[in-house]
């Protein structure tokens, strides 16, 4: 179809008779039309970057070419204007190419850095930054004084480098770094009881420290590589901060931060510094102070210019230091270390080696494998509404103890009939003395509760931040409202609304109050008399709905509680973690006594023997949330219905992965999938055991138990606190997980939350410090604030 509606063809010659004639004029006629008709279409399809310049120059081709094409409509004759048509086309042609090109170079950049980030060149940082750089005052293009596009206006895109993994360079560098190695044994000779002894007692020392290895990364840094990688990250982690965010920066490392009343600054630092007579660290603080002072004050630079330039500097520099800084520290803690040995060895002779070999002829060894992975659904479900409901579930049961303890010390006589026992109370031991007995039951409880609700909300936050998810009167105030912002539609609202006194969030309410008031009366539903209580008079709400506009109300309360599908995407992408540990031929005890006893009973209850179909158990490489039994196991493995599952071995697992401690039992019966023997995970709750509640108490188990709910939830780290008999802060140990949900690394902070040391997974001090804790008669829980 046409773009124009054209006069019915007139030929302008005086002999419309001459066939010939009026032939070739409709022919040209047709051409010219049929060309004028293609600029036509050519406009509308034409591509322009977003930028400020390209945009201004696509709508002024526009317009002057679809004003040449209406004036040329408007007259007709197009069997004489084809020269006309022609020369338009060129122009349009001619004109278009930069605007064209200019996107096609923009569009060919922005591929170039997604390719870079799929294949592993770039990091994150750069992906997300490298475009924003490159936009960074840029406006697009632009003219020169004689009318012609300036070649150096085209898009020229951040020229990144490739980035680098420092600590995979490290431990490159690190794997034929040889340690500082020595020690000693010494032997003596002396008289027991019962026999001769000789003792070889001593140590050796295997060490890499920090020194060495800062003199390797300090190598590594200096690869050109390497350099390029950190002044890229310096780059583009700065560029868009200008010179009033840098100035505030200063003030605050100067003097602290205004709304944290213990920041004191490197000020405050200095004179606490001086009062500690540390004058050392006092005379390196002032040094920074002073230079800081000057950036501040422009002292000794003539022009604004000069002094924004060094602020400037001052950021990437300061940058620059906390990134090295950093990675020079994870690469200490990653490879510095001191290994010291005890070498202990006691020899009797032949009378005590009888007595040991009886011994040793019952010893059965422990034999340890892997267990294989089991996939865990977080119980606080897939969605928001899952996790609050389960919250809410939690904080109900929170409640529950408070009125079960109230409610029992009531019926004892020991509190009076207005007294409440609160949760706070239970925790922190106020509770009468003869409540003491029970008092540990309604700790761990209100502990349970309140981890709970911790590990979910800590969900909760980690969706909203990866998703960008703002609500509330955070995030009316980022949108606008017709001509007004989201503040300035706040303010006139207070005044519409006679509510002067109100804060934000007071007025925020009343107005998304309004709208759900006005969803309801559109959903046909009426001024009843539950509207009338629940928004006031009806008349009075309407008129102000009225006033403040409709639509916009309705905008505003939709603004309140944005759409949550990118939060429950989040959610339930991240709702399965994939777990591992092993299982061993012993059941673990205290001594191998106890662990042999123990391990004989279990054995001889349940091996060759039916599996009790009674057990709620796990299996198929999943947690069944407590539904899995012998019953579903034969259905979802297609068993025949009469089957007997008979267990042919019984290990113990070594890890509570799974929430609580289990055992694994292997069948007879074989995976038609895969044809290997069925193992499900049989909890030890299903069964009791003599000497069984000795091992799990066991403070290391204990442990283990509370940071593992944390890795399980998915979480980064956990921090686990020591609390006294009265609920006194004591300290706390952070573990720290990789993506998997290992420990990595455990911090140990002091009762003012300072960090002391950072020690590994398998540090003995580490297990030093747990039980030495508890001979203290000190718990530890899961840290929720």
């Amino acid at each position: 179809m046409s773009r124009y509606n054209l006069r019915p063809y007139v030929s302008v010659y005086k002999d419309p008779g001459s066939v010939d004639i009026n032939t070739i004029q409709r022919q040209k006629f047709q051409q010219a039309f049929n060309a004028d008709d293609a600029i036509a279409g050519a406009v509308d399809q034409m591509q322009a970057a977003d930028f400020e310049g390209d945009q201004a120059l696509k709508m002024q081709l526009e317009q002057e070419t679809r004003q040449q094409l209406q004036d040329r409509s408007s007259r007709g004759d197009y069997e004489t204007m084809m020269m006309d048509v022609s020369k338009s086309a060129r122009e349009f042609d001619k004109n278009y190419q930069p605007i064209k090109q200019n996107a096609e170079m923009y569009q060919a950049y922005q591929k170039r850095v997604k390719d870079a980030y799929d294949k592993g060149d770039i990091n994150a940082l750069t992906y997300n930054k490298a475009i924003a750089k490159s936009n960074f005052g840029y406006s697009g293009l632009q003219r020169n004084e004689d009318g012609s596009i300036d070649d150096g206006s085209f898009f020229n895109g951040y020229n990144f480098v490739k980035d680098v993994d420092l600590q995979a360079l490290m431990s490159e560098a690190m794997d034929d770094f040889a340690a500082k190695e020595g020690g000693q044994i010494v032997q003596t000779v002396g008289q027991g009881p019962d026999a001769m002894y000789t003792i070889k007692v001593g140590n050796s020392y295997k060490t890499v420290t920090a020194d060495q290895v800062n003199t390797v990364f300090n190598e590594v840094m200096s690869r050109p590589d390497v350099a390029a990688s950190v002044a890229q990250q310096t780059d583009l982690t700065t560029f868009d901060i200008t010179d009033e965010q840098i100035r505030q920066r200063l003030t605050a490392s100067l003097y602290g931060d205004e709304n944290d009343p213990d920041s004191n600054g490197l000020v405050g630092l200095r004179d606490k510094a001086i009062a500690d007579g540390n004058d050392e660290l006092a005379a390196q603080i002032d040094e920074k102070i002073q230079k800081e002072t000057k950036l501040l004050s422009g002292a000794g630079l003539e022009s604004e210019a000069e002094q924004i330039q060094a602020r400037q500097k001052y950021l990437k520099d300061e940058t620059l230091s906390g990134i090295i800084g950093q990675q020079q520290q994870t690469a200490i803690t990653k490879f510095a270390y001191e290994n010291i040995f005890t070498e202990y060895i006691q020899d009797y002779d032949q009378k005590y080696l009888v007595g040991l070999k009886s011994a040793l002829d019952k010893y059965v060894p422990a034999v340890s494998f892997d267990t294989g992975v089991t996939e865990l659904q977080n119980p606080g479900g897939v969605s928001f509404k899952d996790v609050n409901n389960y919250i809410e579930t939690y904080q109900g049961a929170e409640l529950l103890v408070s009125n079960e303890a109230t409610k029992y010390a009531r019926q004892q006589g020991l509190i009076g009939e207005d007294v409440i026992i609160s949760a706070e109370d239970i925790m922190n031991g106020r509770v009468p003395e003869q409540m003491q007995g029970v008092l540990k039951s309604y700790q761990n409880k209100i502990e349970d509760a309140r981890a709970n609700i911790y590990l979910q909300e800590q969900r909760l936050q980690e969706a909203y931040e990866v998703t960008g998810y703002v609500q509330g009167v955070e995030n009316v105030k980022k949108n606008t409202y017709g001509d007004v912002t989201g503040q300035e539609f706040i303010s006139n609202a207070r005044d519409i609304l006679n509510m002067p006194n109100a804060t934000d969030e007071q007025v925020a309410a009343r107005i998304a109050d309004l709208g759900n008031y006005s969803k309801e009366m559109q959903g046909g539903r009426g001024t009843s008399a539950a509207l009338e209580a629940k928004i006031g008079d009806v008349r009075l709400a309407q008129q102000q709905i009225n006033q403040l506009g409709g639509n916009l109300v309705a905008k505003f309360t939709s603004d309140m509680n944005p759409s949550l599908d990118k939060v429950n995407d989040h959610l339930e992408k991240n709702s399965k973690i994939l777990v591992a540990g092993t299982t061993s031929t012993n059941f673990p005890g205290e001594t191998d006594a106890v662990a042999q006893t123990n391990t004989k009973a279990v054995k001889s209850t349940f091996e060759k023997r039916p599996l009790n179909p009674n057990f709620r158990i796990f299996y198929g490489g999943l947690k069944q949330d407590g539904t899995g039994s012998v019953a579903s196991l034969i259905e979802d493995y297609d068993l025949p219905a009469d089957t007997q599952l008979k267990v042919t071995q019984v290990t113990f697992d070594k890890q509570p992965y799974l929430g609580e401690p289990t055992v694994s039992m292997q069948l007879d019966a074989v995976d038609p999938k895969t044809g290997e023997n069925i193992i499900v995970k049989v909890p030890t709750s299903n069964f009791e055991a003599s000497g069984m509640g000795q091992y799990f108490n066991d403070p290391m188990y204990k442990m283990a138990m509370t940071y593992g709910r944390a890795a399980v939830a998915g979480l980064d780290d956990a921090n686990v606190g020591f609390y006294n008999s009265n609920g006194q802060y004591a300290g706390h140990l952070q573990y720290n997980f990789n993506d998997g949900g290992d420990v990595v690394s455990v911090g140990l902070y002091d009762a003012n939350k300072g960090l002391i040391n950072t020690m590994t997974p398998n540090d003995p001090e580490l297990e030093q410090i747990i039980r030495l804790s508890n001979e203290r008669g000190q718990s530890f829980r899961l840290m929720t604030n």
